[in-house]
């Protein structure tokens, strides 16, 4: 495996000022996440012995319970029918699913109400002398000695053995009797059957009286209703002569048209009389007189004293062509005397003519009044009876109309009869509806027997109880267990805590295949293992994180002693040289150093003597047997009695030499636990590794560190998980078989 190479820069963030402190608030984990695959796994034989004991616990409750509390159950099962709407359509009828539901519910109650259950008690004989139950609540009387049954005490006792539920899904009922002595369950349930239906038989009867008395009070009212009307149509038939229907509508409407076309004609001579009045009125108001019609002057042309007069002139004028014939002239004195009789002959003419034709102009005139006179004579008697025959036809209307509404009444209230009769028929065919098991809406399917096995307790109840409860209080006991278990198992617990990532796993040395003989230089001395396979991953997640913020320090803390901060810091810096990076590794562990004894070099001089300005740096560094290794051991004793110094500028200037010589630094600390020096530290270097070792820290252990190393100026890039079990994921100990076989067979 390759991982590209860290730039060569200078320290990016050596002198730079410390990063704000975070505002979110840290330390308490967040919400715990239980990995089930991994209880599970941890814990099965636990689970499996519990539930062992589980089932020889269900097995004994099961023998004990049989012989101390055995409980025997009866029960008789009902059909509930929808609304009997007709005795033809009882079966049949259209179901709505909630009236459905709240009647059988109703009558679920009905079953097991206290008045049920106490006529049961008084009135069933062989309830209260035959069976075991009822002798309990027999009590002797101090006053006779007699015994007396206690009715109250036997009903309360009754209500708790008595139950009735609908069935969910079904039309079916179902009533139930639970108690210790298997004969009487099914005698009580007969006994709370029994006094159910009589009281189910009686509310029908009730009901159905409850429905006649109004409907009978209906139908006596519509019946009388019906007679008053029948009166009053048989009075306005006789009033109005009423014949058949129809016949005086249709004489009046015809006697009505006649007059309507007389009224029309009286309209058009009246109009026309006035007229020829109008032209006589204009012309009788002519300044030169009455211009006469021809038809006028030929009337009066025909009068005997106008004919008789022009007979005279027509005489005279004979006379006169006589003269004229015999040579008689103009002046001869005869003719002369004769144009004088003729010119008397036409004045009389003119004047008898004049006189004819103003009395034939009067008498036409006379005429056209009179004709005016009786027109409208006969307007005004037509119209009179055409308003009474409008009139009567009028009332004959509203007669007929006042009929029909009477008759469609008639016919609505017999209709209305007809119903009430037909819903008292049917009150009384469903008051007799009994048929068998069978009550109203109420049937039942199943009568109660007794029963050939307990209802409680039962083995294939018992055992997977016995199991479920002490399966489930050890399960309980162990999720309790593990969500109260505040270390760090395994990467879900880092993955739990907010504003932390997780760069890397590192396997428990133990479980790797190579046995790698010193955990601190598996790199070096087991390289085809889980181990440094675990590291190698590790550095690629880390390179990629330094590269992309510049870094080119590193320092590893841990929380806890022991939790592999220097098996971290040594592999790593391995793995870094492996991959061509020249990497200086310090130790700053001024409390218990390591890495010298891991690297078998000498423990100084080293970091503290620099620090003491008792040692140069470059004589204080080591080269070690591993290529592009060398070290910067802790230093002599005297001069690491003096931990203030690390967290000092002087820190800061061996930091930032060191990286003009090296690639990449790498500086182990003291855990985070026992000393302050990694806070201190984290100010100085450009980027911090977080070591967590599985099932050592815990989580609100990692969470103040985080808080404490994201305050500081280096970058927390992350924690690692070291030591980590192959069951702490469930899948840790196929990954590092799998990796094993893989390289092995590629090196064969």
């Amino acid at each position: 495996m390759t991982t590209a190479p860290l730039p060569i820069r200078p320290s990016a963030l050596a002198n730079a000022p410390a990063r704000p402190a975070s505002t979110t608030g840290g330390g308490a984990p967040a919400t715990v996440t239980l990995d089930p695959v991994r209880i599970l796994r941890k814990y099965k034989w636990l689970l499996l012995f519990a539930a062992g004991t589980g089932v020889a616990l269900g097995v004994v409750a099961n023998e004990v319970l049989k012989r101390t509390s055995p409980v025997w159950r009866s029960t008789s099962t009902y059909q509930v029918f929808p609304p009997v709407r007709s005795v033809l359509e009882a079966d049949a009828a259209a179901t709505d699913r909630e009236e459905f539901e709240r009647f059988a519910m109703t009558e679920s109650r009905v079953l097991t109400a206290d008045r049920t259950l106490r006529d049961a008690v008084e009135r069933n004989a062989q309830l209260r002398e035959q069976t075991v139950w009822a002798q309990q609540f027999y009590k002797e009387d101090p006053s006779n000695g007699q015994k007396v049954m206690l009715i109250s005490d036997a009903v309360n006792n009754l209500r708790e053995m008595v139950s009735a539920r609908s069935i969910a899904g079904t039309s079916l009922m179902e009533l139930s009797v639970s108690g210790p002595v298997r004969e009487d369950v099914a005698v009580i349930a007969s006994a709370v059957h029994t006094s159910y239906f009589e009281d189910l038989r009686n509310r029908n009867r009730n009901a159905a009286g409850d429905r006649k008395g109004p409907l009978e009070a209906e139908r006596s009212r519509l019946q009388t209703e019906i007679d008053t009307l029948a009166r009053n149509e048989q009075e306005i038939i006789e009033r109005n002569k009423i014949t058949a229907m129809g016949e005086q509508s249709s004489g009046l409407l015809n006697r009505e048209m006649m007059l309507n076309s007389s009224i029309s004609e009286a309209e058009q001579r009246i109009q026309f009389a006035q007229t020829q009045l109008k032209r006589v009125e204009e012309q009788l108001k002519r300044d030169g007189g009455v211009a006469y019609s021809d038809e006028q002057r030929a009337q009066a042309e025909r009068q005997p004293v106008i004919q008789s007069i022009k007979t005279r002139l027509n005489d005279l004028q004979a006379e006169d062509e006589s003269f004229a014939q015999r040579g008689y002239g103009a002046n001869h004195k005869d003719r002369i005397a004769l144009r004088t009789r003729v010119d008397a002959v036409k004045s009389q003419y003119d004047s008898e003519l004049a006189k004819e034709l103003e009395k034939i102009f009067l008498e036409d005139k006379d005429r056209t009044e009179q004709s005016l006179r009786q027109a409208q004579a006969a307007l005004a008697e037509q119209t009179r009876q055409r308003d009474e025959v409008r009139l009567e036809l009028q009332r004959s209307t509203a007669a007929r109309t006042r009929l029909d509404d009477i008759r469609n009444n008639k016919d609505i209230i017999r209709r209305r009869l007809d119903e009430i009769s037909s819903a008292l028929r049917e009150i009384q065919l469903l008051d007799e509806l009994v048929r068998g098991e069978r009550i109203g809406r109420i049937r039942r399917l199943e009568a109660p027997r007794t029963p050939d096995a307990l209802s409680f307790p039962r083995l294939t109840i018992m055992v997977p109880l016995g199991v479920a409860l002490l399966v489930g209080l050890t399960g309980a006991g162990i999720v309790l267990r593990e969500a109260l278990d505040q270390r760090v198992r395994g990467p879900a617990d880092i993955g739990v805590i907010p504003r932390i990532k997780l760069l890397g796993i590192i396997p428990l040395a133990g479980e790797d295949p190579t046995r790698p003989a010193n955990v601190e230089t598996a790199f070096r001395d087991a390289p085809t293992g889980a181990v440094s396979e675990g590291f190698r991953q590790l550095r690629a997640n880390i390179v990629k994180r330094m590269n992309q913020i510049g870094a080119k320090s590193l320092m590893v803390i841990s929380g806890n002693p022991g939790s592999g901060a220097t098996t971290t810091a040594t592999n790593l810096a391995m793995g870094f040289a492996a991959s061509e990076l020249r990497v200086l590794l310090i130790d700053a562990n001024f409390r218990k150093p390591g890495l010298h004894k891991v690297l078998k070099l000498s423990e100084g001089p080293g970091l503290a003597d620099v620090l003491a300005r008792k040692s140069e740096l470059k004589s204080a560094i080591q080269a070690t047997a591993f290529p592009n290794l060398s070290l910067l051991s802790a230093g002599s004793g005297a001069n690491r009695a003096v931990p203030e110094r690390l967290p000092t500028d002087s820190m800061s200037q061996i930091i930032r030499e060191s990286g003009e010589s090296f690639d990449l630094i790498i500086i182990d600390v003291a855990p985070g636990v026992v000393s302050s020096d990694g806070v201190g530290l984290a100010n100085r270097c450009d980027a911090t590794l977080l070591v967590v070792r599985a099932n050592g820290e815990k989580r609100g252990l990692v969470a103040r560190l985080r808080d404490q190393l994201s305050d500081c100026k280096g970058e927390l890039l992350g924690v690692v998980v070291n030591a980590v079990r192959a069951n702490s994921g469930g899948y840790m100990r196929e990954n590092i078989k799998t990796a094993y076989e893989y390289q092995v067979s590629s090196n064969s």
